[in-house]
């Protein structure tokens, strides 16, 4: 798991610019190269100024941006304490792996490969994901993201899953190539993609 974490700094403006900047800036520049146009947003359906943030920084379209309850975008520690909105990115891999409709339809052809939570309220005593009282904001607004390096992994690899990664599938299926420079997009290796497990171990 990697992430970034600001306590009382900087909030969701820069959590969301930071995000989308290292998912969708080419290689070259240093990010993913995910393809913009296939990734999706859910924010928690009170969270406007998620929403807006999403459209102004990243350009998002609306059929992109799904709004969620408390149970998929709404983060606590189970107890009373810090608690805040979640923001979760996912990128669409297209129909071979499932229902068109964004996230809130089909989470395995919508991989979610991020999760921004913005701990802005203190919460009250009450059960589980929902059903506690709001005490208040927090004094001081934090920062809590992780994105999932095997699911990172998965999408640029081109693979179905996380047990089909470069680092995985030996363990699973016994010594196999797999292209450590597919893309997302075409699910084929590009020019001098040759390692193979059987030969040495990634970089």
């Amino acid at each position: 798991m990697n992430g970034n974490f600001s306590l009382g700094d900087y909030f969701k403006e820069e959590a969301i610019a930071f995000a989308w900047e290292l998912s969708t800036a080419s290689v070259e520049g240093g990010g993913y190269g995910l393809d913009p146009d296939r990734v999706w947003v859910t924010v928690h359906h009170s969270d406007d100024e998620s929403r807006g943030l999403w459209r102004r920084i990243a350009g998002l379209p609306d059929e992109r941006l799904v709004a969620r309850g408390d149970e998929d975008n709404f983060w606590s520690m189970g107890v009373p304490g810090p608690c805040g909105p979640c923001s979760e990115l996912y990128y669409d891999r297209g129909p071979a792996l499932g229902r068109a409709g964004g996230p809130a339809v089909d989470e395995d052809r919508y991989m979610e490969f991020w999760s921004l939570v913005f701990m802005q309220y203190e919460r009250g005593e009450g059960p589980g994901k929902s059903g506690y009282p709001i005490l208040g904001e927090l004094p001081r607004r934090n920062i809590d993201t992780g994105m999932s390096l095997e699911r990172m992994a998965t999408l640029l690899q081109g693979v179905d899953n996380l047990y089909e990664i470069t680092r995985s599938a030996p363990y699973w299926t016994g010594p196999r190539p797999w292209p450590r420079c597919a893309t997302a997009r075409t699910r084929r290796p590009t020019s001098g993609c040759a390692w193979s497990p059987t030969t040495s171990a990634p970089p």
